[in-house]
């Protein structure tokens, strides 16, 4: 799933190139009402941008000049939206016995894990090879 076109034919070529089935799906994911388009899923993996616009000037300049602004930033006052999307989507496609894994910011792995405590029993936050928080797993859907 990506809002962006030109990121989806990229992801179908090198699907394609590994020949993996695979579905993809236009659409924006923070609109709930395009959520109808997706089915029922055991697991949800998602790497939603979750950069607080303010630290655009933070990353190094060949991320902020050559990755999309789109798959990276989230507005300031709202780091967690896609995180919120995520946890409300799991409620009515994730199957009971399904878990979410997300890629997250370092600084807000504690943020994130107690938001995902309102809908799923477990929420575990895991480091990345450098010891730093990088992902979230969630299961038990409440």
């Amino acid at each position: 799933i990506d809002l962006s076109t030109p990121a989806l034919v990229v992801a179908q070529q090198n699907a394609n190139d590994q020949g993996t089935d695979i579905d993809f799906y236009a659409l924006d994911f923070l609109d709930p009402t395009q959520w109808t388009k997706l089915g029922p899923t055991d697991l949800l993996i998602s790497n939603p941008p979750y950069i607080p616009q303010q630290e655009a000037e933070k990353l190094a300049p060949h991320v902020r000049e050559q990755e999309p602004h789109l798959a990276l930033f989230v507005p300031n006052e709202d780091p967690l939206l896609f995180y919120k999307a995520l946890a409300r989507f799991s409620t009515q496609h994730l199957s009971p016995l399904g878990a979410l894994y997300v890629e997250i910011h370092e600084d807000l792995g504690q943020n994130v894990v107690n938001l995902m405590k309102g809908y799923f029993e477990t929420a575990i936050l895991r480091q990345d090879l450098n010891g730093r928080d990088r992902m979230v797993k969630c299961f038990g859907l409440k």
